[in-house]
């Protein structure tokens, strides 16, 4: 479990009515959360891991989760070595949904509102 305090964050603001937003150093946030990690031995050659992680965060401007970082990420897989040569592994990550900071902060961004997605991969070595 964790608890943490940032200041002075970068964050991008409106200076002038009119203008474009700028980027400033301004404001605290606060995050708490929990993360979990763990690894099986399922065999001499076979491994199963698994390592996930949730959080919140609140602005000092009383704003919930007015960051990109998402809540809730996950990561499992399977490691197979054989005779200390070759190693085959086959991971799936999940990342969940972004806030909407066009909501939080007001102001139009470039970037798109990231979905959650997963995204598996595999190793050869």
């Amino acid at each position: 479990m964790y608890h943490s305090k940032q200041s002075e964050t970068i964050t991008s603001a409106v200076i002038e009515a009119g203008s474009a937003p700028q980027y400033i150093n301004k404001g605290e946030i606060e995050y708490q959360g929990i993360e979990v990690e763990g690894k099986i031995s399922i065999s001499e050659t076979l491994l199963f891991t698994f390592n996930g992680s949730y959080q919140t965060s609140k602005a000092d401007t009383g704003i919930k989760d007015d960051s990109f970082a998402p809540n809730e990420m996950v990561k499992a897989g399977f490691v197979y070595s054989y005779n200390n040569s070759l190693s085959v592994s086959a991971f799936n990550r999940y990342v969940g949904k972004s806030t909407d900071l066009n909501k939080t902060r007001g102001i139009p961004l470039n970037n798109q509102i990231p979905e959650s997605y997963n995204l598996l991969t595999a190793n050869f070595i």
